[in-house]
């Protein structure tokens, strides 16, 4: 059956690869958050709730190897040479092991990426903390890697918006 209806406006997720090629580890056993891709959500017309996002772990660290993942706001800091985790604020934290897959979700939050008739962008950065027992010379990093990875609604229509992964 054809449909004669269009959806009306935009929304993309770009990421941008932030991971130092070195990380080190601190003498309290962690490496403070090592921030790994800064990811550019960009909304055309009406914004977007985003009430879940899944990240896949790439590379080859382990479960044993990372401590915590966490997601922050980093709007309007994103473009911060000096120090881009010094004014953002947290918007979930995962404690918990990843699924078999090596997936991340993070639930229970709010995130608002506002809409208008020019192309609005904010930033969310992916931050891990790495053990002081990982093994050295493994890889990671993190992706959103599939459509319906972030889970989103209008906050005027009501309808889930499904993203553009760029």
């Amino acid at each position: 059956e054809a449909s004669n209806n269009a959806t009306i406006g935009n929304f993309t997720i770009t990421g941008t690869n932030t991971a130092p090629t070195t990380i080190l580890i601190n003498t309290n056993g962690t490496n403070n958050g090592t921030q790994f891709v800064r990811f550019n959500f960009s909304t055309r017309g009406e914004g977007v709730n985003i009430t879940s996002i899944t990240m896949l772990r790439t590379g080859t660290a382990t479960d044993a190897d990372i401590l915590d993942v966490a997601l922050y706001n980093a709007t309007p800091a994103a473009d911060s040479d000096t120090d881009p985790l010094s004014n953002v604020q947290l918007i979930a934290r995962n404690t918990s092991a990843p699924d078999s897959l090596g997936r991340y979700t993070f639930t229970g939050f709010q995130w608002n990426v506002s809409g208008s008739g020019d192309s609005v962008d904010q930033y969310l950065f992916v931050v891990a903390n790495i053990t002081r027992e990982a093994t050295g010379g493994r890889t990671v990093g993190f992706m959103i890697n599939n459509k319906g990875n972030v889970t989103t609604v209008g906050p005027v229509s009501g309808q889930s918006v499904t993203d553009t992964l760029v």
